[in-house]
């Protein structure tokens, strides 16, 4: 009842134009929407119980996709992130402008997303995280296991605790996703891993997913270079940057620079916090390495006077067109 309710209400503005309203406001303020996606898929999330993938609001369908990049174009200035910091830092117009970027590398970036952000000539940015070339990342691995899971209904082991597992329905698979991240978020990776892999085992999970499979390959990022695909930078290991050492963190912010560096030949590198608000001394990291600007985890639409190294971006989650235009229009 409550999602129909809510479908009705969001369909009447949009068809009696509330939002646009609220959208030409924003755009005459230079009020910036800065989109963020993870994966498009070919078809929708339609199985009997949906992807843990989908839960965590990473997979939009290629047609919400589409509809949401045409309606971009139609309504906004689409320009690039360093087309962005360019006009922010020289105080010029930003009115009606929106910018789009991707997290994590995925592999469907270059199969699904990128053919229509050409068809639509939208430029985009592509964050990716140094370490995933070489290996998936936890959490990734957790949703994959939870996807291809044989057995509805266990109990798993982690450290002292008994996490029970439940993937008969959309709720109790929801539900076992956070029970599970809360469980092993906070281990130490070698703990974390043996329960992620005890959890493949219970669910009778036996094909590992490769780094190959998932993310786009060092010869992928280097062709959508080629072809006029930014990239930034989205630290090494996607942990969260203000648990780490000074140490750890120099490491992971100089070497995940220095890995688009090399793949762009460009010196100044955008750089997407992951999990973070932007600590003053995660901030201070990077300025030391010149990062051009970089994005915290808060959402909304960019006002102006925000800090260049604390911008905000919006999900674009998968959804029809009616929330998205909502979505986009109302944050500030």
């Amino acid at each position: 009842m409550k999602k129909l309710l809510k479908a009705i209400i969001l369909n009447t503005g949009y068809y009696l134009g509330v939002f646009e309203l609220l959208r030409q406001s924003n755009g005459r303020q230079g009020r910036v929407p800065i989109l963020v996606y993870h994966r498009i898929l070919s078809k929708p999330d339609t199985g009997k119980v949906r992807s843990a993938f989908s839960f965590r609001g990473l997979n939009v369908s290629a047609n919400h996709f589409e509809r949401q990049i045409k309606y971009l174009r139609k309504k906004y200035q689409l320009i690039s992130l360093v087309e962005y910091v360019k006009r922010k830092n020289a105080g010029t117009s930003l009115k009606n402008c929106a910018v789009i970027t991707f997290d994590d590398g995925f592999k469907d970036f270059i199969t699904q997303a990128w053919p229509i952000l050409k068809k639509y000539q939208a430029p985009a940015t592509v964050f990716m995280p140094a370490g995933f070339l070489g290996l998936v990342h936890w959490q990734h691995q957790l949703y994959a296991i939870l996807d291809e899971g044989k057995t509805a209904k266990a109990k798993v082991i982690v450290g002292r605790e008994e996490v029970p597992v439940d993937l008969s329905n959309d709720r109790e698979k929801y539900l076992t996703i956070r029970r599970f991240i809360t469980a092993i978020g906070g281990l130490p990776s070698g703990e974390r891993q043996e329960a992620i892999n005890s959890l493949g085992t219970i669910l009778a999970v036996n094909k590992k997913l490769t780094p190959a499979e998932i993310y786009l390959s060092k010869e992928d990022l280097r062709l959508l270079v080629q072809e006029g695909v930014a990239l930034g930078a989205h630290s090494v290991s996607h942990e969260h940057l203000e648990s780490l050492t000074d140490g750890q963190l120099d490491e992971e912010i100089t070497k995940s620079m220095g890995f688009i560096k090399g793949l762009t030949g460009e010196q100044n590198i955008a750089f997407a916090l992951p999990f973070s608000t932007g600590s003053e001394k995660v901030l201070k990291k990077l300025t030391e390495q010149g990062c051009l600007c970089s994005f915290s985890n808060e959402s909304g639409l960019n006002t102006g006077r925000e800090n260049i190294l604390r911008l905000k971006r919006i999900a674009g989650l998968d959804v029809n067109l009616a929330e998205f235009v909502f979505d986009i229009s109302r944050k500030g």
